[in-house]
This record gives structure tokens, C-alpha cells and sequence, in this order.
């Protein structure tokens, strides 16, 4: 797939054995976003490449939610535009690589019937990874709980403390205890109702699990009712509105 780049004045591209390196200290330009200001090293050059989908290690994907309608959108953007923006994926060992973001992407290539992916490979340690991730507010919408599954990922798996995490991702602890406080309140079926798309976010928080905690009332009658309502109120239940100046296009590809 060809990649197209701009040249920033009094900056270059360097490019060896048909790979291009970005790096990452904001020294040169390229058409998708590569901000950092996470605690990922910057001193060192990403390698963006294709790679096998079946090298990709989804340790991630049970905080993702699946978004069918979007995985549709996006599979058909892909069919008339390609993949425009690369996932990001982390090295772990010689041949294999951990999914660190970009799982929409990935279903919809699979959907798509390719076998490779555009990455953007990362080196480091996971949980720095994560946290880049959630630290870049100004490269994608993330839903409440993937944010709040990404934060108990970092505090249970990798055992930083809340402190840590916030100051990790510049932001204050009573966000990142606010948010596991709400995955911790929500029971495991629910959370697999809303990962697959069934049941939004907005409605299993502010709706269901509130009403179930103070009657006692079944949980499962209630995700029944509220099956489809929206986590954008007045809008389509799987697509988030546009952002001033946004093409459908760019949209889809930030998934």
C-alpha cells in the first residue's frame, strides 16, 4: 500500500529496505497522527510496515466494544479507499506483536478477506503503551468503558497504582478511581452485553445497573428493554456524531 507523506520545512524522511521510520520526537511528518506524550521512550525511530493479521496477538480485545455497524462502514471504506490510517501494535519477540490499538480496523480487514495490516510498531513495555494510548484525548473518541477496562487493565494486570496512572496519563485521580469504580459496579453479563454491542454505554450506566442496584430487579429484564439505545442520545446507536470538519471517511478510520 503506498503511504503518502508531506516534508515539514528543514525536515526529512529516511527510509531503508522499503520501510519508512517516523520518528517520534516530532522531527518529521506524516499523514496520519503519531503524537506522543505518553511515557513511551521518544528517543528511538517507529517502524511503520504491512504485517500478518494472524502475528497479531488481540490481548486487548475484551475491552474494545464491537460496534457491528461500524465494523460495516469501515470495511466498506476499506474496499474504496484502503486502509488509510496504521494500527498500533507492540513487538514482542522475533515474528509476533500485541494489538495495542486498531481493533475496529482489524475485524473490518478480516471482513475485507485481507491477510495483512498496516502497524505502526512500538517498542517498549505494555503498560507504557496503554497509557500512551489513553493520553492522546486529541487522537480519538474513546468510550466510557473502554477507557474504564484500559485503566483496570493497568491497575490490576500491571499493578500501578491510581496515582501513577494518573499522573501517567495527565490527569487527575479522581478521574481514573471515578472510572473503575463504574466498570467494578457493572456485573460481568452486562459488560459482555455492552462489549458486543447490544446494549450501549449511556443506557447499562445511567439506566440499568442504577435501577437494578436500588430495586434488586433482574438485570437481565432490563437489558431486554433497553437493548439499542443509544450512547450518542438522538442519534444512530453505533455511529458517534461528526466532528466539526470531519469526513465520514476520517471518522471511520479513527475506529
Amino acid at each position: 500500500m503506498l503511504a503518502l507523506f508531506w516534508p515539514v520545512p528543514e525536515r526529512s524522511l529516511t527510509e531503508a529496505g522499503g520501510v519508512i521510520f517516523v520518528d517520534v520526537r516530532g522531527k518529521w511528518s506524516i499523514d496520519f497522527p503519531v503524537e506522543s506524550e505518553g511515557a513511551m521512550d521518544p528517543g528511538h525511530l517507529r517502524e511503520v510496515k504491512e504485517i500478518e493479521i494472524a502475528r497479531l496477538h488481540l490481548r486487548y480485545a475484551h475491552t474494545r466494544i464491537e460496534w457491528p455497524q461500524r465494523v460495516l462502514a469501515l470495511a466498506s471504506s476499506i474496499e474504496r479507499f484502503g486502509q488509510i490510517l496504521p494500527v498500533i501494535v507492540l513487538r514482542e519477540g522475533d515474528n509476533s506483536f500485541v494489538l495495542i490499538d486498531g481493533y475496529l480496523r482489524v475485524k473490518a480487514l478480516k471482513r475485507c478477506l485481507r491477510d495483512t495490516v498496516l502497524a505502526e510498531i512500538w517498542e517498549g513495555k505494555e503498560e507504557e503503551a496503554l497509557v500512551e494510548i489513553l493520553a492522546r484525548a486529541n487522537s480519538r473518541k474513546w468510550d466510557l468503558l473502554e477507557e474504564a477496562a484500559l485503566l483496570r487493565e493497568l491497575h490490576d494486570q500491571h499493578h500501578l497504582s491510581q496515582s501513577r496512572i494518573a499522573s501517567m496519563v495527565g490527569r487527575k485521580q479522581s478521574w481514573v478511581s471515578g472510572r473503575l469504580a463504574l466498570y467494578s459496579a457493572l456485573s460481568e453479563d452486562l459488560l459482555e452485553s455492552i462489549r458486543k454491542g447490544s446494549i450501549s454505554t449511556w443506557a447499562a450506566t445511567r439506566v440499568i445497573a442504577p435501577i437494578a442496584r436500588n430495586t434488586g430487579a433482574c438485570q437481565g429484564a432490563f437489558r431486554q428493554s433497553f437493548q439499542g439505545v443509544s450512547v450518542y442520545p438522538g442519534t444512530d446507536p453505533f455511529v458517534p456524531p461528526l466532528s466539526e470538519g470531519q469526513s465520514e471517511a476520517e471518522r471511520e478510520h479513527r475506529l
